[in-house]
């Protein structure tokens, strides 16, 4: 395969890019890279599938540093199936290992469910609040019926599970205020044309289990981009569009502060805690169990161990 050789605009697109995705502690799409290179090196937004281009041959031709997995594809994945264990003995070893997993929400006070506007922000959601347990829901820009249905019918099993509870829709999105030109107002229509749905899909999958009761209705609360953040933050504006910012302009240590500080008012890490506590206990007595468990079977029915 032939070096690669770009262009010198191009070269410096990549290579200013490069540490700006090394630099993140997971793994990022091509989307995401672009938004950075768009707020930072005002690289015009009509210029992405030229950016395509640019870093797919660069992985290919694994230009300097950049390697054929250096960005994910998060539309295209894989899907293993088919792999087990060699034998009973291999698979029983593994179960030494599990833990007991109990509910994360039993001692929270609120039934926090975050969304966000684009799919390319998964990887860093993920990445942030996976440690704690709390469901995400990717709205991938403007959300169909299903996608609605399915969210209020997520928020309703955690409220008949917990329903002392209340239930709390955690957005976070891009800032591009309705205005009277010059602006879709997507980052502000999106959610709240979303809720016009999820909320009557959730009151009516509570009326399923509950038709007596008056219906429990969702706490929505936009976490950012908000305007105090793009003071706070100093976040460039969308070079293509004026007044307008996108998430993906924030450095990603600033997204994670965002992040956490809006998690943290309905999420009890103490309490998160304590549950994790109780399973790390338990799993004394799950190894004594199994333990027991294996001596009694082998017993009556000896294998031999390879």
């Amino acid at each position: 395969m032939k070096p690669y050789n770009p262009h010198e605009s191009t070269a410096r697109v990549l290579n200013w890019l490069l540490p700006k995705v090394k630099e993140v502690p997971y793994k990022v799409p091509l989307r995401w890279a672009f938004y950075r290179c768009v707020q930072e090196m005002g690289l015009a937004k009509d210029k992405y599938d030229n950016f395509g281009d640019w870093v797919t041959e660069a992985r290919r031709r694994m230009y300097n540093g950049w390697m054929p997995d250096t960005l994910v594809d998060d539309t295209r994945p894989i899907y293993m199936r088919g792999f087990g264990y060699d034998s009973f003995e291999d698979w029983f070893k593994t179960m030494k290992d599990e833990n007991p997993m109990y509910h994360k929400f039993a001692n929270q006070d609120y039934l926090p469910m975050v969304g966000y506007e684009a799919r390319a922000m998964h990887r860093q959601f993920d990445h942030y609040l996976k440690p704690l347990h709390i469901p995400l829901a990717p709205f991938g820009g403007d959300p169909g019926p299903p996608f609605k249905w399915a969210v209020a019918k997520k928020l309703n099993a955690m409220l008949r599970k917990f329903p002392e509870k209340s239930v709390v829709l955690l957005y976070f999105g891009d800032y591009e205020p309705i205005q009277k030109t010059g602006s879709r107002g997507k980052g502000i229509r999106i959610p709240l044309d979303a809720l016009k749905e999820i909320r009557p899909y959730f009151h009516a999958h509570q009326r399923a289990w509950r038709p007596e009761e008056d219906v429990v209705d969702i706490e929505f609360v936009r976490c950012g981009l908000n305007p105090e953040h793009i003071e706070k933050y100093d976040i460039p504006e969308n070079p293509d569009r004026p007044r307008e910012y996108q998430w993906e302009a924030l450095d990603d240590k600033d997204a994670k502060e965002v992040i956490m500080e809006s998690i943290d008012k309905y999420w009890d890490s103490d309490a998160l805690q304590e549950v994790e506590g109780e399973e790390t206990e338990d799993q004394d007595d799950w190894k004594t169990i199994l333990f027991l468990g294996r001596e009694i079977f082998d017993s009556v029915m000896p294998r031999e161990v390879a």
